[in-house]
Parts: structure tokens; C-alpha cells; sequence
């Protein structure tokens, strides 16, 4: 059997896993006792349509915690358990599950490094728990490059592996030189401090191309304050301030701009940049995000310095003047991040991990994550 722990299960990645394995997996969702999660990450939690959707208990009791786990303790039994007590279910999951002969993975994002004065004290806890059942693991899936650095401990006790958020690939397709004469940059995501959208717009004013806008969906505490300094910055006739936009009309956005910014201060993955490459357009990320994992050539995008509206201007400056030059379609770009971006990349990644020999896991260059092929061209 295999069993998938997760607060917000990735739906379509577990479907299209449960496809290639032949089995029926059980999620247990302990996040999903409301509906926010679907609205927040349709991509990740919905279903795929015309596919069988597995057993979801959400928000599982403690005594349903306990038979779960009894039920499935042998070591054919395989368990893929997100985070390491993030939260009481996942918390009581870890302790019954370190006594049995199960086979763990357990998958995790890097915790929070900002604010700063917390990350410190926020990351000691999540050593604690992670080397508390690391002996029991039979491989850690690091989210992000940045996990990889975040839970480096691990890597003497237990096989760690890179690991992603993978969507459901919908809506609109690259929409080729929709931009005209000028280029359109889009930020999705909350306004708050974290997301950065500040540096964004500091970028923006010393950017050396004149033909540049932003579209901004989103909300957030930070909106007035944001737009203030947008008015101080003089951009005001450059930055257009959408609001709360719903998930297919962001995909609508994105299809119809030329560059995606995800400037994060921190952001464990940021699956905007995998809705960007799906839609065809390239991403300017931080290297506090995630997801910078998947930039791996200028035809993907770039990556810049956290916190630095400098060395964002520079890497925007720098992406414009390619893309102008750049022979490489949208459609291509699109192509290539559909076929490692998605559930389905995924899903064959993932198997190939637990189907392996516990041994196996040892040689890790045997398991290379979709988004490291190639790139076209």
C-alpha cells in the first residue's frame, strides 16, 4: 500500500503516482478541513479531471491516526509524509510511524528564513525533528535546493534527494508576441514583506529599458504601503494594481506577458514559476525562492541576489535584451516545462525513487529530477 501525508496534498501528482503504480493510495489531507487550500493552490490540490480520485480523509482524529498506521506498518507498506511535525496529525504520524517496519519518505520545503531574527531559532526545531526519526527514513525529499542546505544534517544519516511541486497543467497556452512594443513583467502573489514586491519595484525604477510595465495580482497588508512607494518611485503610469485575481484568469495573465518576478525574500518553492514556464514565458526569481532549482539555463531564466533591487535590475536588464534577441519560441519553453513541471513528470520521478531498492537510494546520480534534463535548443 502506499499512504500520503500532506496538510495540502498535491491531488494530480498523487493521481498520476497511484496510474504508473497500479495501486489505490490513501491521502490523509490535515490541512484540508476548509476549502482555502483549493483556492490558494487549485493547481496542486485539485483533481485531475477524468481521473479516479483517491480516498481523502482530511483532518483525521487521533484514533483514525492510529489505525491508519496500524494497518500499514509492514515493509511493503510505504508512506510519503510531508514535513517533519509541521503540525499535531503529522506530529503523531512521525511517532507511531518510527515503530513500525514501514517504509518512510519524508518530503519538506526549507523552514522560514525570514524574518531573520526567528529563522534561527525556527530552524533549531526542525533539526530536532527531522533528526529525531532520520534513522527510521528511507530517503529525504528536499523541496527546493534551498532544503538541501536547510536540513544539511540529514545527508549523513539518510539519502536525501532533489524533490519539487508539481501542477496540473490548464488554461491558456503561450500566447506568442502578445506584448507588442513593450514588455510586460507580472508579479502574482500576496503583498507582504516576504514576497518582495518592494525590491520589484525598486528594480523597475532603475532599469535601463524605458518600454517596461508590471502587472501586480494580488493582495495583501502591504498594498498601501506598496503603492506609496510605487508614487515616490514614479511608476505610477508603469505599475497596474489588478487586486485579488482568481487562478485561470492569472494563467490568462501570464500567457499574455513576457517576463514573470517572483523577488521573495523566502518562498519554500513558488509554484508561479512553474504556471510561467507552462505558459511560456521565462522567470527573474531570487535566490531565496525554491523553485530557483528549476532555472538551470537563460532559456529557463535567471536568478538574482535576495534582497538586492540591484542585482534584480541587472538580471531583468539582462532577460529583456534576450528575450529580444532569443530564437527560441514561447511554444518550446512551454514544451519543455510540460514535460517536467507537471504531475505527470513527476509522478514517473517519484515512482522510480520508490520503486528502488532501499540500497539503491544510496547512488543518488541514478535519480535526476525532470527539471535538471536538457534544455532545449
Amino acid at each position: 500500500s502506499i499512504t500520503f501525508w500532506d496538510e495540502f496534498p498535491q491531488v494530480p501528482l498523487i493521481q498520476a503516482t497511484s496510474a504508473l503504480l497500479g495501486v489505490s493510495p490513501l491521502v490523509i489531507a490535515t490541512g484540508l478541513a476548509s476549502k482555502k487550500a483549493f483556492s490558494d493552490r487549485p493547481n496542486l490540490v485539485m483533481s485531475r479531471p477524468h481521473v479516479a480520485v483517491p480516498d481523502i480523509i482530511r483532518s483525521p482524529s487521533r484514533e483514525q491516526i492510529h489505525d491508519i498506521v496500524e494497518e500499514r506498518s509492514a515493509t511493503k507498506d510505504v508512506h510519503v509524509v510531508h514535513g517533519f511535525g509541521t503540525s499535531v496529525p503529522l506530529q503523531q504520524a512521525h511517532q507511531q510511524l518510527a515503530g513500525t517496519e514501514a517504509t518512510i519518505f519524508v518530503s519538506s520545503e526549507a523552514g522560514r528564513t525570514f524574518p531573520f531574527h526567528l529563522s534561527a531559532l525556527r530552524r533549531a526545531r526542525h533539526l530536532a525533528q527531522s533528526l529525531r526519526y532520520s534513522r527510521r527514513i528511507a530517503g529525504f525529499l528536499a523541496i527546493g535546493r534551498g532544503a538541501e542546505d536547510y536540513f544539511a544534517p540529514l545527508k549523513m544519516l539518510t539519502t536525501t534527494l532533489p524533490y519539487g511541486y508539481f501542477i496540473e497543467p490548464n488554461g491558456k497556452g503561450p500566447d506568442v508576441n502578445s506584448t507588442g512594443w513593450h514588455h510586460r513583467l507580472v508579479f502574482a502573489g500576496q503583498l507582504t514583506k516576504r514576497k518582495g514586491l518592494d525590491i520589484l519595484l525598486r528594480a523597475m525604477a532603475n532599469l535601463k529599458s524605458q518600454n517596461v510595465t508590471l502587472q501586480v495580482a494580488g493582495d495583501g497588508p502591504e498594498r498601501r504601503r506598496l503603492e506609496g512607494l510605487s508614487e515616490l518611485l514614479g511608476l505610477s503610469s508603469k505599475v497596474t494594481w489588478l487586486g485579488k485575481v482568481r487562478n485561470e484568469n492569472v494563467k490568462d495573465l501570464l500567457a499574455a506577458s513576457t517576463i514573470a518576478v517572483l523577488p521573495s525574500r523566502f518562498d519554500g518553492w513558488g509554484v508561479i514559476v512553474n504556471e510561467a514556464l507552462v505558459a511560456g514565458i521565462p522567470v527573474v526569481v531570487s535566490d531565496a525562492v525554491g523553485a530557483r532549482s528549476v532555472v538551470i539555463s537563460d532559456d529557463v531564466g535567471l536568478t538574482f541576489r535576495s534582497g538586492s533591487a540591484q542585482s534584480l535590475a541587472s538580471a531583468l536588464d539582462a532577460l529583456l535584451v534576450r528575450e529580444n534577441e532569443s530564437v527560441v519560441s514561447r511554444r518550446e519553453r512551454s514544451e519543455w516545462a510540460k514535460q517536467r513541471l507537471t504531475a505527470s513528470a513527476g509522478a514517473s520521478y517519484l515512482v522510480d525513487i520508490l520503486q528502488a531498492d532501499v540500497s539503491e537510494l544510496e547512488y543518488q546520480e541514478r535519480f535526476i529530477p525532470p527539471w535538471q534534463s536538457p534544455s532545449w535548443g
